[in-house]
């Protein structure tokens, strides 16, 4: 069962006015926001987990010959309305004490190949393939106790949390994550105010630009699916 996080209840936000007044009466973007953006979340996210197979089994046999420990790492994340859920990752760390990013963890984080498992996460309902990303929840802890809370627009996502969104897209112009909540927080709410097919095209075709490498191997793994069942059909 999922959990709310302590100081994020419903009644502590219905008690908060400023919180309540920076929502916009009802998100815009109609019969997509409401029901084709889901739907093409889940047929999407369905057919890459599918023709992706073949990339995740080469990964998970790196990951496993380069360090002892888990393919999979799990941190809790909040999601829609405040609440958690367990997000999904390739390891990109050793499992030791002292914690390092091993030699392939580099690899999936600089392609950005270790956050393909989310696409578990979106069939589940617990994300979507465009949104705010979701924050840790120890960022969360901390970031409230140094003055954000509720109140803050764009703090807590009223929509699903995203594989990708405007944060990634605009990194280059953040700077340093640790020290860039503020402005993560405003594109999460301008986001939010803006939904739309439009502006998720927007976000999905500056992601291609920008994860190319990911591309290549998801495009290089559906190829070799294809040919393998094309392959199995041939007399």
């Amino acid at each position: 069962m999922r959990e709310r996080l302590p100081i994020f209840t419903s009644e502590a936000i219905a008690q908060d006015s400023t919180f309540l007044n920076s929502l916009p009466i009802e998100i815009p973007g109609g019969i997509y926001t409401h029901y084709l953006k889901r739907v093409m979340d889940c047929v999407l996210a369905a057919v890459s987990l599918v023709l992706c197979f073949p990339l995740f089994l080469l990964v998970g046999i790196c990951i496993k010959l380069d360090s002892q420990g888990p393919v999979l790492y799990t941190q809790t994340r909040m999601g829609k309305g405040g609440k958690t859920f367990t997000i999904y990752k390739f390891r990109t760390m050793s499992t030791a004490e002292t914690a390092v990013i091993t030699n392939i963890g580099k690899f999936l984080r600089d392609t950005k190949v270790d956050e393909l498992p989310q696409l578990i996460n979106i069939i589940k309902g617990d994300m979507s393939i465009i949104g705010p990303r979701p924050l840790w929840v120890r960022c969360i802890r901390r970031l409230h106790g140094e003055g954000y809370s509720a109140s803050y627009p764009g703090f807590i996502p009223n929509v699903r949390p995203g594989l990708i969104g405007l944060e990634q897209v605009n990194r280059d112009k953040l700077g340093d994550l640790e020290k860039a909540y503020r402005q993560r927080f405003e594109l999460n709410n301008q986001y939010e105010n803006n939904l739309s097919w439009h502006l998720d095209f927007y976000v999905f075709y500056r992601s291609l630009i920008q994860c190319r490498t990911v591309c290549i191997f998801a495009l290089a793994s559906a190829v070799s699916q294809i040919v393998f069942l094309v392959g199995g059909w041939t007399p």
